[in-house]
């Protein structure tokens, strides 16, 4: 069994790394490097962080057509049209 804090498949502990590049905040025009400064300052200025899930980015599946639906709509368009109805 592993040792608190360590993962089972790997030989280090889990951890999240509170490091990163450098980056220029754009709401203040500083550059952070620690990811929790980046956010707290955000949070401060009352923004709200969003993720980079690709799946925001993918196309949403248009609904196919009901064909018949479609087809008796048409038909009753017709039929009102042939019966003298103009709007």
């Amino acid at each position: 069994m592993p040792a608190k804090g360590q993962s089972d498949t790997f030989p280090v502990p889990n951890f999240i790394c509170d490091t990163m590049e450098p980056l220029e905040h754009p709401l203040t025009g500083k550059r952070y490097t620690s990811k929790r400064q980046f956010s707290q300052i955000t949070r401060e200025r009352g923004y709200e962080e969003v993720g980079n899930d690709p799946a925001r980015l993918r196309p949403r599946p248009k609904p196919k057509a009901d064909r018949k639906a479609i087809k008796e709509s048409v038909q009753r368009a017709v039929a009102r049209y042939n019966n003298g109805e103009r709007v």
